[in-house]
């Protein structure tokens, strides 16, 4: 694999039995072996989490809803935001994203200029929520700087149908994570599904010299497909109904599948 310092005299040529390409959804590594890459979807998200909520009057009630008690766009044209409750493992702890279609100006925008109270017709008093969550996260000089435009992966049947059962990789080199099926920003399960994915390689790798490498990658990704795929587009289904303003709650066997993991 050569690397390309980029004209600062770094440029480097490393040999491995494999390639792994987890290098994000802008991927090099996909881009090399000639995949469609990730799209651009327009959105620019800002996140941020509070360490401890417990004893905060005005979002103290958000740990006792559920694994996402608020989501939805606050009756705001443009605007996606969601709140993610880790009390059953973290106590006290919530984590939040609230993204925008519109420009974003740095220095000026904000997770609390894009939930506007004058923009709003919400009258659930769930924006008034978001805003206070965000106003009382842990080191806002931190979050309140945006992540880069959000972009997804197509991983609809159509995409993959040339693919045989797999997302793209050949040989020895696949891809994990955002680099072989980025999400749509819905409940974090780009995360989630990379760390399966790591888990998932380790163990077949542990197995040791039983096939050929290029037989194992095969079977990585031929395994992961079926899960990837469910909820690649549970997500993206959900990403857009939060985009319209609703909420759906995960049935409860599927949320069940779901974290039950690997």
């Amino acid at each position: 694999v050569y690397f390309d310092g980029q004209g600062d005299g770094d440029d480097e040529v490393v040999f491995g039995h494999l390639l792994i390409g987890a290098d994000g959804v802008n991927s090099s590594v996909r881009k090399h072996l000639g995949l469609k890459t990730a799209t651009k979807i327009g959105l620019t998200a800002f996140r941020g989490h509070v360490d401890d909520a417990r004893g905060m009057k005005e979002i103290e009630a958000l740990l006792e809803k559920g694994f996402i008690p608020l989501a939805g766009n606050f009756g705001i044209d443009g605007v996606i935001g969601s709140v993610f409750n880790y009390n059953d493992k973290l106590p006290g702890k919530l984590a939040w994203v609230v993204g925008t279609y519109d420009p974003v100006v740095a220095g000026t925008t904000t997770p609390l200029t894009i939930l506007d109270l004058e923009k709003s017709s919400d009258e659930s008093g769930d924006l008034q929520l978001m805003r206070a969550l965000v106003s009382r996260t842990s080191a806002p000089d931190v979050h309140f700087e945006p992540f880069p435009e959000a972009s997804v992966i197509d991983f609809s049947e159509e995409a993959l149908r040339s693919m045989n059962g797999r997302w793209g990789g050949k040989g020895r080199v696949t891809l994990i994570g955002d680099a072989a099926h980025a999400f749509p920003a819905a409940d974090g399960q780009g995360g989630s599904q990379a760390f399966e994915d790591a888990i998932v390689l380790t163990r077949l790798l542990e197995q040791g010299p039983k096939t050929t490498i290029d037989k194992v990658l095969e079977e990585f990704e031929v395994s992961r497909m079926e899960r990837v795929t469910k909820i690649h587009a549970d997500q993206t289904q959900r990403f857009a109904n939060v985009s319209k303003g609703k909420m759906v709650p995960w049935p409860q066997d599927f949320m069940s599948w779901v974290f039950k993991g690997v």
